[in-house]
């Protein structure tokens, strides 16, 4: 007896310090890696994924290498941004803009906010698709729609109008420049335009894995 579980003991041991590093990878690796919300800001979404993701320096992209290491990863939680490619447990990576670069986009990606006012054990980020920039003290909406209506298909000009006025009702337009977006609503299953103060953007989502 006493020599089946020394036996046992050392086959224990060594299984130990075979699987030791990974272990410990996965330890690491948990509460490092944050969920960015996709989906309205209210509904609930924890800051740190559960599940273990592993940092990469290189992904595979349409059959292309590309280098990841400058860039910061985080796992998409929501699927308001599936009509754009973006799905729910997805991993993003995202290239951080500051200074000239927020006023600097002059294509339509994805981009990432911050989420004002989330609380600590909350995500503290949220996707949406950017159309445009649209200037501090903007009143005349018909004309922000006449500049992006290729990219405003959901509404009209009357209804993206009535719909901003009612936006700027809950934020001060006169402030900064801000950043009108699209997103896809789960629960209405419409898209929806909202405006974001150009100091909440924090990224742009490069690559998608």
């Amino acid at each position: 007896m006493v020599t089946m579980s020394l036996y046992h003991i050392a086959v224990f041991t060594v299984l130990i310090l075979v699987f030791l590093p990974s272990i410990i990878a996965y330890l690491v690796t948990i509460g490092n890696i944050q969920y960015v919300k996709a989906g309205k800001v209210d509904d609930f979404c924890i800051r740190y994924a559960l599940m273990p993701y592993a940092r990469v320096k290189e992904i595979r992209v349409n059959n292309i290498i590309r280098d990841v290491s400058n860039l910061l990863m985080f796992v998409v939680h929501g699927n308001s941004m599936r009509q754009f490619g973006v799905r729910s447990g997805q991993r993003i990576f995202v290239s951080h803009l500051s200074g000239n670069m927020l006023n600097g986009i002059d294509t339509h990606p994805v981009l990432m906010f911050n989420i004002i006012g989330a609380k600590k054990w909350e995500s503290q980020y949220k996707l949406r698709k950017f159309i445009g920039y649209v200037d501090a003290g903007t009143t005349d909406w018909g004309a922000v729609f006449d500049m992006y209506s290729r990219e405003i298909t959901a509404l009209n000009r009357d209804g993206f109008t009535e719909a901003m006025h009612r936006k700027v009702q809950k934020i001060d337009i006169n402030a900064e420049r801000h950043i009108l977006s699209v997103t896809f609503n789960e629960h209405t299953r419409n898209l929806e335009y909202s405006l974001h103060p150009i100091s909440s953007l924090y990224g742009v989502v490069k690559y998608v894995a």
